[in-house]
This record gives structure tokens, sequence and C-alpha cells, in this order.
């Protein structure tokens, strides 16, 4: 019995059509004008760890989702926005504060991400990698950022989807997050 056997590439331009057609939807839902950002009610900055035994695995998170409305009622999307302050350990073994976010593929990569906290100057940050799960941005945080995240009432993060002219901005609250913070240490 013979068997076919599929040319090297195909399997290759099969994830790549697939990679593609994610990539295509997620530009759909951040740029089309039908769907709000928002987030769940309730949600605000929690604590998360990837292993409960260690602190110092544990990150401060909030998520924000596009809410579609149907018919009058509102529909949790896709999640558009995940927000991290965690502790990184330096070389010296010391942990250092950091800033981080992850956006939906489709995200222009040129553009990279800004954000300001209660209207301060915008912080740039370029794009290190796209994963399955989204695009994500990091880096440290000195002693001035901190304290206006600490102090602050809310941070705007602006992003351009790839190929569309306009700039999307999602606000954060930061209220609650100087009570998780201290949990991290």
């Amino acid at each position: 019995m013979k068997h076919f056997k599929a040319p090297k590439n195909q399997h290759f331009m099969m994830k790549s059509m697939v990679t593609a057609l994610w990539a295509s939807l997620a530009v759909f839902l951040i740029s089309s004008p039908a769907l709000a950002q928002s987030k769940p009610p309730g949600v605000i900055w929690k604590k998360q760890c990837d292993d409960k035994k260690k602190i110092s695995s544990c990150f401060a998170i909030q998520e924000h989702f596009l809410i579609n409305t149907v018919n009058g009622k509102q529909q949790v999307g896709g999640r558009i926005l995940r927000a991290v302050i965690s502790l990184i350990s330096d070389a010296k073994k010391r942990r250092i504060p950091a800033i981080g976010f992850q956006l939906p593929l489709g995200v222009d990569l040129r553009a990279g991400v800004a954000f300001s906290i209660d209207g301060s100057k915008d912080a740039k940050l370029r794009f290190l990698q796209c994963t399955a799960n989204g695009c994500d941005v990091s880096q440290r945080i000195d002693s001035k950022l901190l304290s206006l995240l600490k102090k602050g009432n809310q941070m705007k993060v602006a992003f351009k989807a790839y190929n569309d002219p306009n700039t999307r901005l999602i606000k954060i609250s930061l209220v609650g997050l100087t009570k998780i913070y201290k949990q991290l240490k």
C-alpha cells in the first residue's frame, strides 16, 4: 500500500495559513468600531503565582477584554490587554520591579506600545516577542515610575493594530495595585 507523503514545506505552509488566520481575526477584533474595550465587573489588580509555594513566582495582574453588545446583551470577547507588575531578579539576585503588557496578535510591532500614568509623559516600549498568547513588551521600573504607579489613579496604554493608522487606547485603573504589590515582596 502506498502512503502519500506531503511535501516538506506543506506543514510550514499550513502553519503559516493558520497563523495568518488568527492574526487577521485579531486585527478585526482590535480594529472593529462595534466592539468596546472593557473589563468584566469586579476585575481589578490581583495577585497570581506560577508556583504558590514561591513568592518569587508571583506578580500583580489586570486583564481587559473586548465587550460586544448583541441584541442589547453584552458578551465578553477575547483578551485585548494583560498588564503585569512583577519583581524580577537581576545579576546580583536582587528583586527589581518590572512592568509588562501582552497585546493580541495583529498589533503593529513597528509602533510599539506607549503608556502614561495620570497624564505623565509617555513611556515607550518595543515589542520583545509574539507567541500564541499575544505580543509582549516589558521593562524594568525605576523608583520614580514605581512611585507613580503606587500613587496613581489611571494608566493609559496606547498601541496600533497592523495596517491601521488609528491608535487604540486602553485605560487601566491603578486602584488596588499598591496593596497587591506589597504582597509580592
